[in-house]
């Protein structure tokens, strides 16, 4: 319970930031062509309209039920945003708690460092649905961690349906999934029955939610994506190197010498 309380009052600086960002920031034009194209036209038009990436469905029909208080402002869904950051930072410590062993020893590394990431803090600030995307990885992650040590059929229904609204929410939720089933097929039992029973239900319950885009949209909302600029295969090998520098910046940001700070106090904490 102490180390629990310990770890919590890490979490002031990511809230606090999190906070800073949703007050200091102005709305960005994903945040406004959600608010415009989905939310503020209620939950029908955010269930059934996809025409672009920038509909996270889940996070858009959430937001549109807040809205029939009508809001003119888009700051309770930014902090609808920090609500589901603070469930995964929750969820976070919950993961790792779950677990025994040596891990135990990098509590504070491991906390002080993933809330930090600017991706995190950066995406939890504004009104969209990435910090649910990531609140619903958490989810499956404990899911797993639970399904691994006991064979309980519950465990395997509410880790497909989790993932079924992760895909929900973003559909790129995929690649996630790719490595969960990775990792089931090399470290659970029977994982290959496991995994043909859980994708199934999985492709169940997506087809239930995602049922209304497909009658006014058809299956082809998933591939015309007007936002998004393919490349070919070969592109991505020859800037692989760029790309790296790109993701660590995006995963970092500024924020970096912020993330060395909380580390540092960390290891007080640990103390």
């Amino acid at each position: 319970i102490i180390v629990e309380k310990r770890i919590y009052i890490l979490f002031l600086i990511p809230v606090t930031l999190t906070t800073f960002l949703i007050l200091y920031l102005p709305t960005t034009y994903d945040e406004s062509f959600t608010y415009v194209n989905f939310i503020n036209r209620g939950i029908a038009v955010s269930a059934s309209y996809y025409p672009a990436p920038n509909n996270h469905v889940l996070f858009s029909v959430i937001s549109s039920l807040i809205n029939f208080f009508d809001f003119k402002t888009i700051l309770p869904f930014r902090i609808l945003s920090l609500i589901f950051f603070i469930l995964s930072l929750l969820m976070f410590v919950k993961i790792l708690i779950f677990q025994k062993g040596k891990i135990k020893n990098y509590y504070f590394l491991l906390i002080s460092t993933f809330p930090l990431t600017f991706v995190f803090v950066y995406q939890s600030s504004l009104a969209r649905g990435y910090s649910l995307l990531i609140f619903l990885l958490l989810i499956n992650i404990f899911l797993l961690q639970k399904i691994f040590r006991e064979q309980n059929n519950d465990y395997l229904k509410a880790f497909s349906f989790i993932s079924s609204l992760a895909f929900y929410t973003i559909p790129s939720y995929f690649f996630s999934h790719l490595i969960f089933c990775i990792v089931i097929l090399f470290f659970k039992k029977k994982s290959f029955l496991f995994l043909i029973k859980s994708n199934l239900l999985i492709l169940l319950f997506t087809i239930i939610l995602y049922f209304p885009i497909i009658i006014f949209q058809g299956y082809d909302f998933l591939f015309q994506q007007n936002l998004i600029e393919r490349i070919e295969y070969k592109e991505i090998f020859l800037f692989i190197d760029r790309s790296i520098f790109i993701l660590e910046n995006e995963i970092f940001g500024n924020s970096i010498y912020v993330v060395l700070f909380t580390i540092l106090i960390s290891f007080v904490l640990a103390i």
